[in-house]
């Protein structure tokens, strides 16, 4: 029962930590994104169709989201 305890808790630790990577990353590819909107930069990012929005929208706000609640539930 101790050694499943030690690897759950390792897994968790593993999780967090790439969870953190993970959601840092996407908040600085959102600000750069969102920059680029902006500006009107073609290489900084933008939205080039009412697709890429949609995607933008659900695709990073949706992960950090998910990440934020299981954070906050942890088990």
């Amino acid at each position: 029962m101790a050694e499943q305890n030690r690897i759950a808790k390792i897994l968790r630790l593993i999780d967090l930590v790439w969870g953190s990577i993970s959601l840092l990353f996407m908040i600085f590819m959102v600000r750069v994104h969102i920059e680029g909107a902006f500006t009107g930069e073609s290489d900084g990012g933008g939205f080039g169709s009412t697709t890429d929005l949609v995607s933008f929208i659900f695709f990073p706000h949706n992960t950090m989201l998910r990440l934020a609640l299981a954070w906050k539930w942890e088990g």
